[in-house]
């Protein structure tokens, strides 16, 4: 297991009472320098998330750059200005996980602190993410809409010969956000579970292991 060492320095942590801040100490220079410790693990899903973030921005100002679609233009220039601003709170979270970590006492108030704030980074990531969802679908479907009321996008019109009633876009609408928001529930709750979950889970053992 990933914390097997953490878990051994805790089980033979000396017990006397004017040895006690020696161990505590020498505990928090292994989290900090263990690579396999929880901390550092958030650390690098946190750097993970900034740098694939970085390269979507890239991506799609290229993608910005090659289209002359109208109504794909300006949702690829809302999306490019969004996934900017999903770096602010990456970085914010990166940068107080790096200051309580490299503070060495208290160590068990550090540990609690970093993993209240990833626990609540994690819950509003979900819920921000389900609720873009439909933000970002009725976006489009507005700028396809407008567009294709104005003017004739030769790349949205060969789509229309599916549809031969209203009824029909509207079924298919539906299903499709249906289908569009399950998927992404279970996606996201899975993606956060392995970038997160288990390593805030390895914290609460390491708070719990402190505690007794």
């Amino acid at each position: 297991m990933e914390l097997e060492e953490l878990k051994q320095y805790l089980q033979n942590k000396q017990p006397q009472k004017e040895a006690a801040s020696k161990p505590v100490e020498s505990l928090a220079s292994l989290i900090r320098t263990n690579p396999k410790s929880p901390i550092n693990k958030i650390k690098k899903s946190l750097l993970f998330e900034m740098w694939f973030t970085v390269t979507l921005v890239i991506a799609v100002g290229y993608a910005i750059s090659v289209t002359h679609i109208w109504s794909l233009r300006t949702y690829l220039i809302i999306v490019l200005l969004f996934g900017i601003a999903c770096l602010i709170p990456l970085n914010k979270s990166a940068k107080k996980i790096n200051r309580l970590s490299n503070t060495v006492l208290p160590v068990k108030e550090n540990l609690q602190e970093i993993h209240d704030i990833m626990k609540a980074f994690v819950k509003r990531y979900l819920q921000f993410t389900m609720g873009l969802i439909p933000v970002f679908f009725i976006l489009a479907f507005s700028l396809g809409f407008y567009e294709g009321r104005t003017n004739v996008v030769p790349q949205y019109e060969k789509y229309t010969h599916y549809f031969t009633s209203t009824s029909q876009v509207l079924v298919f609408l539906v299903l499709y956000i249906v289908f569009l928001t399950v998927g992404m529930y279970y996606f996201t709750k899975w993606y956060l579970k392995k970038l997160y979950g288990k390593y805030i889970e390895e914290l609460s053992f390491l708070i719990g292991e402190l505690g007794e």
